[in-house]
């Protein structure tokens, strides 16, 4: 009974992190979706406790940069690699057909550079922002809410090619598994009150809309729309922070 959790554990952490960890070869890939939103949370945690540890010691700018570094590090990049991809294939002036072929492209188009300059400037800056409201600590919510909301992409979406990484994430992906990471997300988000509610919807409208937009121009998703619906929904989500503590939230 323990050995499956364990293993499926190590999955989860083997996807969603670079940390170096072998994944386990005997754990289906499906089984390891609940435990996405406590991977979250551990990445939370790690960036928080260095914000806090270094707030005296550096300026916001500095120490928002230094956490932006490390934490894609912490993933290896993977969700902005996946971001910059479904932009280069979502919105390529193409037939489906070849905005499939696009994604399989390793070469980074110009839709995919303005994605991530977009993307990393924004985090950057609403980081910043965050830093300067002393509200760190709202990361424990809104990373295993974009995890979530990526095992819930994951159920909720067919895939659109016949083969790649993330096609058994997809397909074999079930309700109760997409429940209880989205449970596992609320657990995190309960002590935060409106602001971790906040980033629960905001998890959802990001998966829907990239679902919906994937569906309309490429017929389903892949690993890369998986990525950039996380990317997505920790953009919004810091959004949501800074605004909820300019309002006294």
């Amino acid at each position: 009974m323990i050995r499956p959790l364990v293993d499926s554990f190590l999955t989860a952490f083997s996807t969603l992190t670079a940390i170096p960890f072998f994944p386990p070869r005997s754990s289906p890939v499906q089984q390891a979706l609940p435990w996405f939103p406590w991977i979250g949370l551990g990445l939370g945690s790690i960036l928080a406790s260095l914000a806090t540890a270094l707030s005296s010691e550096l300026p916001p700018s500095l120490l928002a940069l230094l956490l932006l570094l490390l934490w894609s590090l912490l993933t290896g990049s993977m969700h902005l690699d996946g971001l910059a991809d479904a932009a280069d294939g979502l919105f390529a002036l193409k037939p489906k057909s070849e905005r499939l072929l696009i994604l399989k492209d390793p070469r980074l188009g110009s839709f995919g550079v303005i994605s991530l300059f977009f993307a990393l400037t924004l985090k950057w800056q609403l980081l910043v922002l965050l830093l300067q409201g002393g509200q760190v600590w709202w990361l424990l919510s809104l990373l295993p809410a974009s995890r979530a909301g990526m095992a819930w992409l994951a159920y909720r979406q067919n895939y659109a090619n016949r083969s790649g990484t993330g096609k058994n994430w997809v397909d074999q992906a079930k309700l109760w598994q997409a429940g209880l990471a989205w449970a596992g997300a609320l657990a995190c988000a309960w002590p935060f009150g409106m602001v971790g509610g906040g980033a629960l919807l905001m998890a959802l409208v990001s998966t829907e809309g990239v679902g919906f937009l994937a569906q309309r121009r490429l017929g389903g998703i892949t690993g890369d729309l998986l990525g950039a619906a996380g990317e997505v929904t920790e953009i919004l989500t810091l959004l949501w922070f800074v605004w909820a503590n300019f309002n006294g939230l």
